[in-house]
Parts: C-alpha cells; structure tokens; sequence
C-alpha cells in the first residue's frame, strides 16, 4: 500500500527533528523489482534502459519527475503505452522512500542509497530525493518561502 501525505497543523505538530524535502510536482511511481506502478495500480510503461538499474529485490517509492511546473507534460510523457525514448530521456525517477526495509525513514534511504544506488544519491535515471532535519517551525516557513519562490509546489514532513 502506498502512503499517502497529509496536511501539517503547526498548531498541534512540532516539526523540529523531522525530514523536510521539497514536494515535487511528479507523477507517483512504486517500484516493485520489475515495474514501475502509479499509485492507482497502472502500469507505468518505461523504456528498459529507464529501469534497468533499479534493484529487482527491493521496493521503491518515489515520483517520476521532469521539473517545477511541468506536470502536465510529464504525464503526457509518462501514460503512453508505447515509450517516447527520446521524451524519456528528459525523466527522472526520484525515489524518496523503500518502504519494504524494516524501520523509520532514514534507516529506509540508508538501506535505499547502499543496496539501490551503490553507494551514491543517483545511478541511471533514478536519484535519492534529498532530506534536511528540520530545526522548527521558522525552518519549514523560511524552506517553503525559499521553494515556492524558486517555483516549487510546497513541502514534506
């Protein structure tokens, strides 16, 4: 099952200690060792060479991702059943979880960066998603400032 995000009331929730990254304007894609899935259980019909370094024994939660402020183009891109390689090309598959590994987050992208990415943040077409600790309250309003005025859509907790 794929976790969906919730609103943040800084009312009731101290954000100090959490991870923040941006929230990207993507397309959901759940990797389970073979394809890539929506979050509605669609097929994701990506060229061979999109996915073939991604581990066949390892799930992955992330968003296909062309940049800030082209969602509609993305999906265009990413809902054809028949693979545009060159449009492809342009994607990238931001993995910001590996829910199947035992423990919190961090211990999730840690597994992720060793076994799925060799040790790096990125390998082919996928990256890890980055996370920064959050300080406090002031932190997550001074961060969503700063990514909404570089044209991003908001913020993860």
């Amino acid at each position: 099952k794929v976790a969906l995000a919730q609103s943040w009331d800084p009312a009731k929730v101290d954000p100090t200690g959490m991870l923040m990254s941006e929230k990207l304007d993507g397309m959901r894609a759940f990797w389970e060792g073979g394809s890539l899935w929506t979050r509605t259980g669609h097929r994701i019909h990506a060229p061979t060479w999109f996915v073939s370094d991604l581990p066949k024994d390892m799930l992955l939660d992330g968003e296909l991702f062309l940049g800030r402020g082209k969602f509609q183009e993305l999906m265009s891109i990413s809902r054809q059943h028949v693979p545009n390689e060159a449009q492809w090309k342009r994607l990238t598959y931001v993995v910001f979880d590996a829910p199947s590994v035992p423990g919190g987050l961090v211990a999730r992208l840690d597994a992720a960066k060793k076994n799925a990415f060799g040790g790096r943040d990125s390998r082919g077409y996928a990256k890890l998603h980055p996370q920064t600790v959050c300080r406090g309250k002031s932190h997550v309003e001074d961060e969503l400032k700063r990514v909404q005025g570089d044209g991003g859509e908001g913020l993860m907790l």
